[in-house]
């Protein structure tokens, strides 16, 4: 990428800062405000010659341009944003803020473990939310070896690794690392090119109906589903509302046969959901009878708008959650227990510009049922007056509640 000149009355770190670059930020009210404070930092690579302002070198200067990236990310969310972003992106002085953000990233100048991961965590979710671009060489660099080098929780390497990824890198063995364990993954562009929401609207019937809330009101669902499976698959309940199975449509079928191709799985029902407008969204849930009904299995297909997808441990809190903006071609695999140890959640918009409607595909194995085998029959107990026969397990049966002891009746959603 070329080094563009700084823009007229910004003066550079060589003739003197007219604000700080933390103002700078804090000021902005657009993207290009914010790219200003590219002129007022200086980057290793730069030559020796160039003044360093204060907040401008070391670790200030990578919190500043952290900074920067998140509000990027935030303010050109979303589809409506498109051109603007690519605009932004492929401006020189988004380059040198991307360099500014990670050059010191694995540095203990910057923190104790904890604070290098979290500052990593923030800058891969920005870059990954603002992607595709270009990497300069020398941000390339920096991020591949933070990566590598800096200590991280899975709540950290979820992020890192779905970052990379679409940012066109490969992600080291010390992410995946972190990630043992995960059940679950975020895998950008699984399905890109594959479907759009309007193909999608017009070859599947949506319905919105009621649901019942735990304490026994009745209201609207604000999403619209829609539930598909082959002949063998039965119906699909959560909150009081019950959906029978149609066929898959031409356009859901094209993508679970792509998605079998690359995993190896035959999904053979899916539950879609249509998100018509910003407020639609999904509350933190668990998804009912997986492992029982279901294979533990799951995928999701974003399709859409850019929302901001979540997953946190049951019983923890927000400030624990691992979550990603889930893009148009985007998918979220879950796996093994991950319904028994982890709730998720699809978030409201976040503004005016990220308000277009989205569509989520939650493609399912279902368990299909074996005719039972022949009772093999017990030896009864009879008392004196010819009394019937006892069973042995004391006629409790297999009902219960499932896997991991927790009841899932009527909680799961779906995204």
């Amino acid at each position: 990428r070329a080094r563009a000149s700084p823009p007229r009355g910004i003066r550079t770190s060589a003739r003197g800062v007219s604000k700080s670059p933390g103002a700078i930020v804090n000021d902005a009210t657009s993207a290009l405000d914010i790219l200003q404070l590219a002129w007022a930092i200086a980057l290793p690579s730069d030559a020796p010659s160039v003044p360093r302002s204060r907040a401008s070198t070391g670790a200030a200067r990578r919190r500043t341009c952290a900074m920067a990236l998140r509000r990027l990310a935030k303010l050109l969310v979303g589809v409506a944003r498109a051109r603007e972003r690519e605009a932004i992106v492929n401006d020189a002085a988004f380059g040198r803020v991307v360099e500014g953000a990670l050059c010191d990233a694995d540095e203990e100048s910057c923190g104790d473990d904890d604070a290098r991961a979290t500052a990593l965590e923030e800058t891969a979710r920005a870059l990954g939310s603002l992607a595709p671009f270009e990497l300069t060489a020398n941000a390339r660099g920096y991020l591949e070896r933070a990566s590598r080098t800096t200590p991280m929780p899975a709540k950290c390497a979820s992020v890192v690794s779905w970052a990379l990824a679409r940012c066109g890198l490969e992600t080291p063995s010390e992410v995946e690392n972190a990630l043992r364990g995960t059940p679950f993954r975020f895998c950008p562009k699984m399905s890109a090119g594959l479907i759009d929401l309007d193909e999608l609207r017009r070859e599947v019937g949506f319905r919105r109906e009621k649901l019942t809330t735990r304490d026994g009101r009745r209201v609207d669902e604000r999403r619209e589903t829609c539930w598909m499976g082959e002949a063998h698959v039965g119906s699909y309940a959560y909150s009081g509302k019950i959906m029978e199975p149609v066929p898959m449509v031409p356009c859901v079928a094209r993508v679970r046969d792509a998605l079998e191709a690359k995993m190896g799985e035959r999904f053979d029902c899916c539950l879609i959901n249509l998100y018509p407008n910003e407020t639609a969204a999904c509350a933190w849930h668990t998804d009912p009878l997986m492992g029982t009904r279901y294979a533990t299995d799951s995928v999701i297909v974003s399709i859409g708008e850019t929302r901001r997808f979540s997953f946190r441990p049951i019983g923890s809190t927000d400030a624990e959650a691992h979550w990603v903006r889930a893009i148009d071609g985007d998918c979220v695999w879950m796996f093994a227990n991950c319904q028994d140890a982890y709730e998720h959640c699809v978030m409201t918009s976040e503004g005016e510009e990220n308000g277009a409607p989205r569509a989520s595909i939650v493609f399912k194995r279902s368990l299909k049922r074996r005719a039972a085998a022949p009772r093999k029959k017990k030896p009864s107990t009879v008392d004196d007056r010819g009394g019937s026969e006892r069973r042995s397990d004391g006629g409790r049966g297999r009902g219960g509640r499932g896997r991991g002891g927790r009841g899932r009746g009527g909680r799961g959603r779906g995204r």
